[in-house]
């Protein structure tokens, strides 16, 4: 799931606390589908997610304690 997606999800959690049909309403704005929004909202990262995430972190971490001017063989070498 993209970032996106998660932030409009809880953005449409938050909003339409206690407001009938506003889960409707914003969900139509959107273009997600109901089933899509709650299975998005109860949705745990998976194992390979967080690996994938924490690479990621690491790598900019390196880039930019590096001045952006690392080359991939460098980065390889750091991670």
């Amino acid at each position: 799931m993209s970032k996106q997606h998660r932030l409009s999800y809880f953005a449409i959690n938050e909003v339409s606390q206690g407001k009938r049909g506003a889960i409707s309403t914003l969900l139509a704005v959107v273009g997600v589908s109901r089933q899509a929004y709650y299975k998005g909202l109860n949705r745990e990262e998976t194992a390979w997610e967080a690996r994938n995430r924490q690479l990621k972190e690491r790598t900019q971490y390196w880039f930019d304690f590096h001045h952006q001017g690392i080359g991939a063989g460098n980065l390889l070498l750091n991670l």
